[in-house]
């Protein structure tokens, strides 16, 4: 009785960005119809074969990493998952206000906020998110939930530090 022969196939998406999840897939092949009339030493050469154009790939990713260490990184950027973080599912007032929690004492512009927001999951449909921000900041600090303050010419917005 032949004996069947299975094969793990792994299938990892791997993004090269900041902090970007890995997607994995499992599948389960029978190799005896991949390979049927192939020996046990012709299988071993052809696993050596491959082992060493593995070998001579992961030499030429080396040198390419070396090389890229040269340049000099740009600003560093970040894969930006919506629905998904720390402000995920609050609405822009909600997630402002966690943000600037987060960085009592602090002022920041609402540009500034923007980008943190998105980055922590904010869902937006808005064309020019920073300025809802800056909207929505004003209106909190009418409110008094949160201070506004003018440095260097421009508006911030943040809560003052329990310490002061």
């Amino acid at each position: 009785m032949a004996a069947s022969v299975y094969v793990r196939v792994f299938l990892t998406l791997e993004l090269i960005a900041n902090e970007v999840p890995r997607f994995c897939l499992t599948t389960v092949v029978n190799a005896s119809n991949l390979v049927p009339s192939m020996t046990r030493e012709e299988l071993l050469a052809k696993k050596r074969e491959l082992r060493g154009q593995i070998d001579a790939l992961e030499h030429k990713i080396k040198a390419i990493d070396e090389v890229l260490e040269l340049f000099p990184v740009a600003e560093e950027r970040t894969l930006t998952l919506p629905g998904i973080g720390p402000y995920a599912g609050m609405s822009a007032a909600q997630a402002i206000r966690a943000l600037l929690k987060l960085h009592e004492g602090r002022f920041v512009t609402p540009s500034e906020m923007a980008k943190e927001l998105e980055r922590g999951g904010v869902e937006t449909k808005s064309s020019n998110f920073a300025n809802l921000v800056g909207v929505t900041c004003f209106r909190l600090s009418k409110s008094g939930a949160i201070k506004r303050q003018r440095i260097n010419g421009r508006t911030t917005f943040g809560l003052e530090s329990n310490s002061q």
